[in-house]
């Protein structure tokens, strides 16, 4: 589970959802893949494409997929993570299908 924005500190028992830990905000490009796949799903293309060009960025940046990125932009969690890489995989190949579409 994802929250952004972050809740306040306080806010839950546990010391380990405090703000920008993991978890409680914070960029995840595997979330980010899957709101790129339902705005291509609602027509949106241009903001889809919008959505996933910084995504892309970062991996290009970074030479990896990282499981999340806090809010300074610094990534963190897991390297090489599947999730990332599937969902903007995904993401990728749906945009491309809109392109052939309108070549």
């Amino acid at each position: 589970m994802i929250f952004y924005p972050p809740y306040p500190a306080g806010i839950f028992a546990s010391e380990d959802m405090q703000p920008w830990i993991y978890g409680n905000g914070g960029d995840y490009a595997w979330w980010g893949g899957r709101v790129v796949l339902a705005l291509l799903q609602h027509g949106l293309v241009a903001e889809a494409y919008e959505a996933l060009s910084p995504m892309i960025d970062r991996v290009i940046r970074d030479r990896d997929f990282n499981e999340w990125y806090d809010r300074d932009g610094k990534p963190c969690g897991a390297t090489h993570f599947r999730g990332a890489a599937g969902m903007l995989g995904l993401a990728c190949q749906k945009l491309m299908q809109f392109n052939e579409r309108w070549s």
